[in-house]
């Protein structure tokens, strides 16, 4: 939203000349209303004053060129939308506003359930939210300061119906025919309602307190919720109504999202919204809340467990010709991603710079010693002679392990959802081959080990033959297979297979405690740049590395006890086998230390040579003939 918004004029409302506008004239009544009676708090010179809605000051803030009366008009265009009417009755039952911080969503919100609230009949209003203190100390406070504030609803209403808890308006008996009261999830269920805010709602973990909110006005005339919240994940109710929306599945439901994918003052409406305001949350904020705050894009709402600079920092073994060297080489590739986004340069496009040219001398990749990929760009796995080369360069015979996760088998479209994925992970300790102190540390030294994925399979058609083959494959090719483990569903009659290869099978149950043991310490490894993989050639859903579409969006949710990525319940959405099958990978060989490493000898035949040529000559001749 980079459009010049300040107006020299106020935005005037089209008045039809046979339907005069009365206040429940749908937006245009809204409106009127507002700037006939309500007061709100702005900002004059750095000083809070209470001024009428109607009578916003023009005086334009030197830093962002923008008035108070411009945030007010952005609002009237969005309540035309959200209020229209048609024979008396709102077309809207349901609108949500999903906009940056600082924007006046939920001043809006609080203004349109107050309108309700004085110009419509018998009207039951709850301020529902997460806990008992959002909803006090949000919507309750806002709509309590206003009333207080504004002296034409203070008039109406009386100062002694105005509550800790409830405002209640009265008629002229005594009577009361209308309240707005704050509610949270721990206050029962309602029902028949005529209206409900609700506040940050990306933040509720379980949507049925909004889905017993919302079907409370079912049936109810012109009853009207309205949301207001940031960005949530792609796998919460809030993404959900957004796509619901976006897809015209529902004519009853508004949805208003802005973002500002590049944290710019531009974007915002808000005055005081300066640009030396906003790099300074930058600084202070955790990166991801404030992207989701102040950004507040969908991408930016997803809880992901690693970060881009970790998951390419991955293909790099080293930092000038020095192995190892991690944070210099984290902090290379965060210094050409910053430079990327500064020069607006997409995430898919290589962004050639001067910090692109310092990763290209400075860092190692592990390419120069193999890849998952041919000259056609095609996968493949490891040689042995790369896998004898990756042995020398860090001085570490290997452990082998298989990590497995399997899909349905029986599964209809082979494009769509989980996903058959066979790796092979190669476990070392930098040092020990040539150097048998370092197996004799203390045993309160932690040992770290390196981790290479060495070959990673998608078997399209996740039949246990082909999952058999690959192993087989694998364990021909290196001289046996350490270890094999994945979950038990699909796979509890391979173990016997196993044992015939001398394979050691760990089938496990998937539960929380499990994964949670198995992800923490891939976590580690990825941290600490003890995980290693080059790039990979299969393609995923929507990037043509399949790994790295997983890993970007990766999520652990504590309370939900979920690990995996938001969308892989979509048809189209991004899948956790790769991931899966890496962390089971590396859970298989926890156990097996460097003692048990041991080097890998294959004979690779070329066929046999005989000096003799005469006897091999074949006699055909038939004897009977």
């Amino acid at each position: 939203m980079t459009q010049e918004l300040c107006r020299k004029e106020p935005l005037k409302l089209q008045r039809r000349k046979k339907a005069p506008i009365t206040y429940i004239s749908g937006g245009e009544g809204f409106i009127l209303w507002v700037e006939t009676f309500v007061k709100i708090k702005i900002y004059v010179d750095g000083v809070a004053v209470w001024c009428s809605v109607g009578d916003l000051p023009t005086k334009l803030n030197p830093d962002t060129g923008r008035c108070s009366r411009d945030m007010w008009d952005f609002q009237k265009t969005v309540a035309l939308d959200a209020l229209k009417m048609v024979n008396g009755k709102f077309i809207k039952r349901l609108i949500v506003l999903c906009w940056m911080r600082g924007e006046g969503k939920s001043l809006f919100v609080c203004l349109i359930q107050l309108w309700k609230f004085f110009n419509f009949p018998a009207q039951q209003i709850m301020l529902g939210a997460n806990s008992k203190d959002q909803v006090k100390f949000v919507h309750y406070d806002i709509m309590r300061d206003i009333i207080l504030n504004s002296p034409a609803l203070i008039g109406i209403v009386g100062e002694r119906n105005v509550q800790e808890k409830e405002i209640r308006l009265k008629n002229a008996k005594g009577h009361i025919v209308s309240i707005i009261r704050s509610i949270s999830s721990f206050s029962g269920i309602v029902s028949n309602i005529t209206g409900y805010t609700f506040s940050e709602i990306f933040d509720m973990n379980n949507p049925k307190f909004f889905t017993q909110l919302d079907g409370s006005i079912r049936n109810i005339p012109n009853a009207l919720g309205v949301i207001d919240s940031t960005v949530s994940t792609k796998s919460h109710i809030l993404y959900k109504l957004y796509d619901t929306w976006k897809k015209g599945l529902d004519r009853t439901l508004l949805f208003s999202h802005r973002d500002s994918p590049k944290a710019s003052h531009k974007d915002f409406t808000n005055p005081e919204m300066t640009q030396v305001q906003l790099n300074s949350y930058k600084a202070k904020f955790p990166s991801r809340e404030f992207a989701m705050y102040f950004k507040n894009t969908w991408n930016a709402g997803a809880k992901k467990m690693f970060t881009e600079e970790s998951f390419l920092a991955m293909r790099y073994i080293g930092f000038r010709n020095s192995l190892g060297e991690y944070n210099k080489v984290l902090g290379t590739i965060q210094a050409h991603l910053k430079a990327r986004e500064e020069n607006k340069v997409p995430v898919d496009v290589d962004f050639q710079d001067g910090t692109y040219n310092q990763m290209k001398t400075d860092l190692t990749p592990l390419s120069d010693i193999y890849e998952l990929k041919t000259d056609f760009n095609q996968p493949r796995s490891v040689t042995m002679d790369e896998l004898e080369k990756l042995g020398d360069v860090f001085n570490t015979d290997w452990c082998l392990s298989v990590g497995v996760d399997r899909a349905d088998p029986m599964k209809q479209n082979l494009l769509q959802g989980a996903r058959t994925i066979v790796t092979l992970v190669a476990k070392g300790l930098p040092g020990s081959k040539n150097n048998p102190a370092v197996l004799l540390q203390e045993d309160t030294t932690v040992l770290k080990y390196m981790y290479f994925i060495i070959d990673l399979r998608h078997i399209q058609h996740s039949d246990i033959n082909s999952i058999k083959e690959v192993i087989e494959g694998y364990s021909n090719k290196f001289d046996g297979v350490d270890a094999l483990c994945t979950e038990r569903w699909g796979m509890w009659d391979i173990g016997e297979w196993c044992e015939e290869l001398e394979i050691e099978f760990f089938p496990l149950t998937a539960s929380y405690p499990v994964q949670k043991e198995g992800f923490s310490e891939m976590y580690a490894l990825i941290n600490e740049g003890r995980l290693k993989c080059p790039q990979i050639v299969i393609r995923g859903n929507k990037k043509d590395d399949l790994l790295e579409e997983e890993f970007l969006i990766f999520d652990h949710d504590s309370i939900k006890k979920f690990y995996g990525t938001p969308e892989k319940k979509e048809k189209l959405g991004v899948q956790d086998d790769c991931l899966f099958a890496i962390n089971w990978g590396i859970y298989g060989c926890r156990f097996i230390s460097a003692m048990d490493f041991r080097s890998r000898n294959v004979i690779t035949s070329l066929g046999s040579y005989f000096e003799d040529t005469k006897s091999l000559v074949g006699n055909y001749k038939n004897e009977n003939l």
